[in-house]
């Protein structure tokens, strides 16, 4: 298998097939002073990933308080998920705890309150328009990952969700890359996204749209308890895709891996071609690489 060896696996225990938390990952080397007897074990135990130059690994808050000595703008999120990327000082605050709630501003800063500046009124001083930002109260915030590119990767689902646009209408599936064939020492893999990065793929509603969406399902069942995945001539039901998209997102957490080419198009373009397999997990819930590249 043409991947680095960069990902640094955790400890944990976690069943095979989707996953929908990550493992935790051990205690630091160096423990930090005792807490006081009241405290409570878990505020010892909070961990994030890290996106570290290496490459992505779990980290407890004083492994990423002493990384920051050399990496002064890491990254990192909580381990389930449940918050983005963001600097270390955004989760940390001085006496190691998390940052504030979500009602509170970035960078823990708080955040305005409502009607701070009544809508329609001009900025006094600035020479801002009136109204001109009437419209953000309502407004959808309509950030987005990279589109994948060619190469091979392990992922891990974070979202999927159904997209009607001006092109057409799509499952956009967004996925962080926990493997990459990315390697800084050869260039023409620099194209490839790299480990920590987020990515989409789009499925457009066309021709091949069932046979893609149920590619799709099969590689994010994962393995039976037998370590078998799901045939290819299973049949897929339209609520498991009702599923995929929905709001609760059952699938998010399962590990996947990803063949992107590009192929060219009848009209003599170039488009990414995504081949989707389920991703054999160790039995602490990381991916298998060595599994992976037997099979693959």
């Amino acid at each position: 298998m043409p991947f680095g060896n960069s990902f640094k696996p955790s400890t944990s225990s976690a069943p095979a097939g989707v996953t929908p938390a990550a493992p935790l990952p051990p205690r630091p080397s160096s423990p930090s002073a005792p807490p006081a007897p009241s405290a409570p074990p878990a505020a010892r135990q909070q961990s994030f990933w890290a996106s570290c130059a290496s490459g992505v690994v779990s980290m407890t808050e004083s492994q990423i308080r002493a990384q920051i000595a050399s990496e002064p703008a890491l990254q990192i999120m909580p381990l389930d998920g449940s918050q983005p990327w963001a600097p270390a000082a955004t989760y940390l605050g001085a006496a190691g705890q998390q940052a504030a709630p979500a009602h509170q501003g970035s960078f823990g800063r708080a955040a305005a309150p409502s009607g701070h500046a009544s809508a329609g009124h001009a900025s006094a001083g600035h020479g801002t328009p009136r109204g001109v930002f009437d419209q953000v109260a309502t407004a959808d915030v309509l950030r987005r990952s990279d589109n994948i590119s060619e190469g091979d990767y392990v992922g891990r689902v974070h979202q999927a969700e159904y997209k009607k646009g001006r092109n057409g209408e799509y499952v956009i599936v967004e996925l962080k890359v926990l493997v990459s064939t990315y390697d800084t020492h050869k260039p023409e893999t620099h194209g490839c996204n790299r480990e920590g990065s987020t990515v989409s793929v789009f499925v457009k509603h066309n021709d091949n749209f069932a046979s893609n969406m149920k590619e799709i399902m099969l590689a994010v069942c994962g393995f039976d308890e037998q370590g078998l995945p799901r045939p290819d001539d299973d049949r897929v039901e339209p609520s498991e895709c009702d599923a995929f998209v929905s709001e609760s997102q059952p699938f998010s957490g399962a590990t996947v891996f990803l063949r992107a080419r590009e192929v060219p198009t009848r009209a003599g373009g170039l488009f990414t071609r995504v081949q989707w397999y389920p991703c054999p997990l160790k039995a602490d819930g990381n991916p298998d690489l060595d599994k992976l590249a037997e099979l693959r």
